[in-house]
Protein backbone atom coordinates (compact mmCIF):
# COMPACT_ATOMS: atom_id res chain seq x y z
CA UNK A 1 0.00 0.00 0.00
CA UNK A 2 2.98 2.16 0.75
CA UNK A 3 4.46 2.07 -2.82
CA UNK A 4 1.21 2.65 -4.29
CA UNK A 5 0.12 5.83 -2.12
CA UNK A 6 4.12 6.81 -3.15
CA UNK A 7 3.79 6.00 -6.73
CA UNK A 8 0.46 6.54 -7.72
CA UNK A 9 0.95 6.68 -11.11
CA UNK A 10 3.16 3.84 -12.01
CA UNK A 11 0.65 1.63 -9.32
CA UNK A 12 -1.78 2.48 -12.20
CA UNK A 13 0.24 1.78 -15.10
CA UNK A 14 0.98 -1.70 -13.91
CA UNK A 15 -2.51 -2.71 -11.82
CA UNK A 16 -4.56 -0.50 -13.72
CA UNK A 17 -7.86 -1.49 -15.30
CA UNK A 18 -7.80 -0.65 -18.85
CA UNK A 19 -10.48 -1.86 -20.27
CA UNK A 20 -13.01 1.04 -20.19
CA UNK A 21 -10.36 2.36 -23.23
CA UNK A 22 -12.21 0.28 -25.72
CA UNK A 23 -15.35 1.73 -25.45
CA UNK A 24 -13.62 5.06 -26.71
CA UNK A 25 -11.82 3.19 -29.71
CA UNK A 26 -13.46 0.41 -31.18
CA UNK A 27 -10.15 -0.46 -33.12
CA UNK A 28 -8.31 -0.50 -30.04
CA UNK A 29 -10.90 -2.60 -28.58
CA UNK A 30 -10.18 -5.20 -31.79
CA UNK A 31 -6.90 -5.26 -31.82
CA UNK A 32 -6.54 -6.14 -28.21
CA UNK A 33 -8.88 -8.88 -28.76
CA UNK A 34 -6.30 -10.17 -31.70
CA UNK A 35 -3.81 -10.04 -29.07
CA UNK A 36 -5.45 -11.81 -26.48
CA UNK A 37 -6.40 -14.04 -28.98
CA UNK A 38 -2.93 -15.23 -29.84
CA UNK A 39 -1.81 -15.14 -26.44
CA UNK A 40 -4.31 -17.74 -25.78
CA UNK A 41 -3.06 -19.43 -28.35
CA UNK A 42 0.91 -19.44 -27.53
CA UNK A 43 -0.55 -20.55 -24.37
CA UNK A 44 -2.02 -23.22 -25.30
CA UNK A 45 1.12 -24.53 -27.43
CA UNK A 46 3.00 -24.28 -24.37
CA UNK A 47 1.37 -26.25 -22.52
CA UNK A 48 1.02 -28.78 -24.73
CA UNK A 49 4.96 -28.65 -25.10
CA UNK A 50 4.64 -28.59 -21.23
CA UNK A 51 2.79 -31.93 -21.07
CA UNK A 52 5.50 -33.60 -23.82
CA UNK A 53 8.61 -32.28 -21.56
CA UNK A 54 7.05 -33.58 -18.32
CA UNK A 55 7.39 -37.31 -19.73
CA UNK A 56 11.01 -36.79 -19.61
CA UNK A 57 13.41 -35.77 -17.26
CA UNK A 58 13.74 -32.06 -16.20
CA UNK A 59 15.91 -30.15 -18.99
CA UNK A 60 16.62 -27.02 -20.24
CA UNK A 61 13.76 -26.81 -22.60
CA UNK A 62 11.56 -27.98 -19.91
CA UNK A 63 12.55 -24.45 -17.20
CA UNK A 64 12.66 -22.69 -21.03
CA UNK A 65 8.81 -23.62 -21.55
CA UNK A 66 7.93 -23.19 -18.19
CA UNK A 67 9.15 -20.04 -17.78
CA UNK A 68 7.51 -18.83 -21.39
CA UNK A 69 3.99 -20.45 -19.49
CA UNK A 70 4.73 -17.81 -16.42
CA UNK A 71 4.89 -14.82 -18.62
CA UNK A 72 2.15 -15.31 -20.77
CA UNK A 73 -0.26 -15.82 -17.49
CA UNK A 74 1.78 -12.26 -16.14
CA UNK A 75 0.88 -10.57 -19.88
CA UNK A 76 -3.19 -11.84 -19.05
CA UNK A 77 -2.78 -10.88 -15.09
CA UNK A 78 -3.34 -14.49 -14.01
CA UNK A 79 -1.01 -13.80 -10.73
CA UNK A 80 -1.81 -17.63 -9.50
CA UNK A 81 -1.26 -19.26 -12.60
CA UNK A 82 2.32 -17.20 -13.29
CA UNK A 83 3.08 -18.17 -9.33
CA UNK A 84 2.75 -21.88 -9.93
CA UNK A 85 4.61 -22.20 -13.61
CA UNK A 86 7.36 -19.65 -12.18
CA UNK A 87 7.83 -21.96 -9.32
CA UNK A 88 7.51 -25.23 -11.87
CA UNK A 89 10.46 -22.99 -13.84
CA UNK A 90 12.94 -22.15 -10.65
CA UNK A 91 12.87 -25.95 -9.81
CA UNK A 92 13.21 -27.13 -13.05
CA UNK A 93 15.85 -24.89 -14.33
CA UNK A 94 18.30 -25.43 -10.83
CA UNK A 95 17.30 -29.82 -11.22
CA UNK A 96 19.50 -28.82 -14.65
CA UNK A 97 21.67 -26.45 -13.09
CA UNK A 98 20.70 -23.40 -15.03
CA UNK A 99 21.02 -20.85 -13.19
CA UNK A 100 20.03 -18.26 -15.98
CA UNK A 101 16.48 -19.72 -16.58
CA UNK A 102 16.22 -20.07 -12.62
CA UNK A 103 16.80 -16.23 -11.80
CA UNK A 104 14.30 -15.40 -15.15
CA UNK A 105 11.76 -16.98 -13.36
CA UNK A 106 12.50 -16.02 -10.09
CA UNK A 107 11.56 -12.26 -12.00
CA UNK A 108 8.22 -13.43 -13.34
CA UNK A 109 7.86 -15.29 -9.72
CA UNK A 110 8.63 -11.39 -8.25
CA UNK A 111 6.14 -9.81 -10.55
CA UNK A 112 3.56 -12.56 -10.06
CA UNK A 113 3.78 -11.76 -5.92
CA UNK A 114 3.22 -8.18 -6.61
CA UNK A 115 0.07 -8.96 -8.47
CA UNK A 116 -0.76 -10.70 -5.34
CA UNK A 117 -0.18 -7.60 -3.32
CA UNK A 118 2.73 -9.87 -1.60
CA UNK A 119 5.46 -7.21 -1.30
CA UNK A 120 7.82 -9.13 1.21
CA UNK A 121 8.09 -11.97 -1.24
CA UNK A 122 8.24 -9.95 -4.57
CA UNK A 123 11.54 -8.21 -2.81
CA UNK A 124 13.06 -10.72 -1.69
CA UNK A 125 12.68 -12.57 -4.69
CA UNK A 126 14.04 -9.18 -6.89
CA UNK A 127 16.65 -8.91 -3.96
CA UNK A 128 18.18 -11.98 -4.99
CA UNK A 129 18.23 -11.96 -8.61
CA UNK A 130 20.16 -8.76 -7.99
CA UNK A 131 22.64 -9.81 -5.58
CA UNK A 132 23.36 -13.23 -8.17
CA UNK A 133 23.50 -10.54 -10.94
CA UNK A 134 25.48 -7.67 -9.21
CA UNK A 135 28.21 -11.43 -8.36
CA UNK A 136 28.28 -12.55 -11.82
CA UNK A 137 28.68 -9.40 -13.98
CA UNK A 138 31.24 -7.44 -11.53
Amino acid sequence: VGFALAHPSYYRVTFGDFRHLSTCSPALAATAGTAFDVLKDALASLQTQRAELLARPDSLPLAMCLTAIASAHLMAGRWHEARRASHEAIVSAERVGHRYWALIARENLATAEKGLCRWASAEEDIRAVVEYTRATFR
